[in-house]
């Protein structure tokens, strides 16, 4: 679940990616401070395609509507946004984490 506590690190979480760079495959943002549960990662994955790029401009635009939504009703979950149609696999997700890690 999204919640207070968590907004301020995703916000930092979508500072990571690059707006002019490009991304493909499975790529992780995160960010967290000493709160347990109050971590979040910002995760752009294309399965259906792996060399699918896409810049780091539209994964921030499609990570904060995500954002956005869970700061209107806090008790949504984070969720993800697909790009086109959720048939072709590829997404952007924000979501809690207790370990995080940059990936890609």
């Amino acid at each position: 679940m999204c919640g207070p506590s968590m907004a301020g690190n995703c916000w930092q979480a979508i500072t990571k990616y690059e707006s002019n760079g490009y991304y493909s495959q499975y790529t992780s943002r995160t960010e967290s401070d000493f709160a347990f549960g109050s971590g979040c990662t910002v995760i752009y994955t294309c399965d259906s395609n792996p060399y699918m790029n896409v810049s780091g401009k539209t994964i921030k635009e499609k990570a904060e509507n995500i954002i956005k939504r869970c700061q209107k009703d806090p008790g949504i979950p984070c969720g993800s946004e697909y790009f086109q149609t959720a048939k072709e696999k590829c997404r952007v997700t924000v979501n809690y984490c207790a370990e995080c890690n940059d990936r890609g």
